[in-house]
């Protein structure tokens, strides 16, 4: 229950496993990023910003995710809550 938030700096990489429960889930990347999500979400619903692609059914990809070699992924199971993806120049 209640609300979670990850928050990935500009230079950051490696992969996040969330779990959602009740609450909201909120992962805020720098601009630019490159990452990749992939999202079976329950009963909530899944937010993205406009630069993610859907690859898949349940995968989403920046167009900087092919060929990087240290990105973000981020790997996503959901349960009530909703999972919000945003973007932050200043991160």
């Amino acid at each position: 229950m209640g609300s979670a938030e990850a928050r990935v700096p500009a230079g950051g990489w490696g992969r996040l496993a969330i779990s959602g429960g009740l609450g909201a889930v909120t992962v805020v990347l720098a601009a630019g990023a490159a990452a990749r999500l992939t999202a079976r979400a329950g009963l909530g619903k899944v937010n993205l910003p406009a630069e993610f692609e859907r690859m898949a059914d349940d995968r989403w990809e920046t167009a900087a995710f092919a060929g990087c070699a240290k990105p973000v992924v981020i790997d996503y199971r959901g349960g009530l809550g909703s999972f919000r993806l945003e973007t932050a120049a200043d991160e």
